[in-house]
């Protein structure tokens, strides 16, 4: 069964991660691992082991969260938080494969990703579920990452269509 790793959606402190459609395609994404009862590991990037981290999660993401069991938070110190994720999923399943999302594409999602693939992961990650600053960083960003994951495009997200600024009509 294949686990979602939500990675630095912290809006206090990443630009990318308070985008209302980055926020609504992973609370879709967090809805449909729900009904398949998939472990959700939500990665916080943290400032220091004893100040915690940069800030919480998305409103929108703990709100879709709420009440599922097969979760669990975790902190990372450096762009990799594979190391963690690795360890929370070992006590919740056997798998070996993992959807990423979530901010900055070039950075902290590329960096899990490859971390999760170097230590036997197969990764994968949704176009519309990770995020960069700018229109040039996400494009640079998605060319990294597809080294290292597959990248999967999927339908729209309700009656819109979005892309890495926000919503098109």
């Amino acid at each position: 069964m294949p686990a979602l790793v939500i990675v630095d959606m912290q809006p206090g402190e990443f630009r990318a991660a308070k985008s209302p459609h980055l926020q609504q395609v992973i609370a879709a994404e967090i809805e449909r691992y729900r009904r398949l009862g998939a472990p959700i590991i939500v990665v916080e990037y943290g400032i220091l082991p004893e100040k915690g981290s940069m800030g919480p999660t998305a409103l929108a993401i703990r709100r879709a969260l709420r009440g599922y069991t097969r979760t669990c938070r975790v902190l990372k110190y450096s762009n990799n938080g594979a190391l963690v994720v690795d360890q929370a999923l070992r006590g919740m399943t056997r798998g070996r494969k993992v959807r990423v999302c979530g901010v900055n594409t070039g950075a902290c999602v590329f960096a899990t990703a490859k971390g999760l693939k170097d230590l036997g992961y197969e990764v994968e990650a949704h176009a519309l579920g990770v995020n960069s600053e700018t229109g040039p960083r996400y494009r640079t960003g998605i060319k990294k990452l597809a080294q290292v994951a597959t990248i999967r495009h999927h339908r729209r997200v309700g009656s819109l269509v979005g892309d890495n600024r926000g919503w098109l009509k």
